[in-house]
């Protein structure tokens, strides 16, 4: 499975907006991309350190990742993600050089679009 931006930031603003402290953000509830994508979406936040999550495992029915809270690399991911203009600028500048996006080519095209943009180039 390819990695769905659009349902990472989906997380990553639905976890930074859920109302309880400490409650699980349950992947039933984020946009329409169906429980075990955006289960599967969470379990690759988790492995690159930008949520809390707790995976849950049984026989016989598919895993499920509930997302319980970010983490600094995840607001700092969302800060990235959140600006709708950033996030375009992002991916135009990806598909120009060829890159795909990864969460290391996200940070590192961010932060040298973000530089562009304060130095207004």
């Amino acid at each position: 499975m390819k990695l769905d931006w659009d349902c990472i930031r989906a997380i990553l603003i639905a976890l930074e907006d859920k109302p309880a402290p400490g409650s699980a953000l349950d992947p039933a509830n984020v946009g329409h991309w169906g429980a075990e994508d955006t289960s599967w979406h969470m379990l690759r936040l988790r492995e690159a350190g930008c949520i809390e999550a707790i995976r849950f495992e049984r026989p016989g029915v598919p895993v499920r990742t509930m997302a319980t809270d970010l983490t600094a690399d995840g607001y700092e991911l969302l800060g990235n993600l959140r600006s709708k203009e950033l996030w375009l600028r992002v991916c135009n500048e990806a598909r120009w050089k060829g890159l795909e996006l990864t969460f290391g080519t996200v940070r590192a095209i961010a932060q040298a679009v973000i530089a562009a943009m304060l130095t207004g180039r």
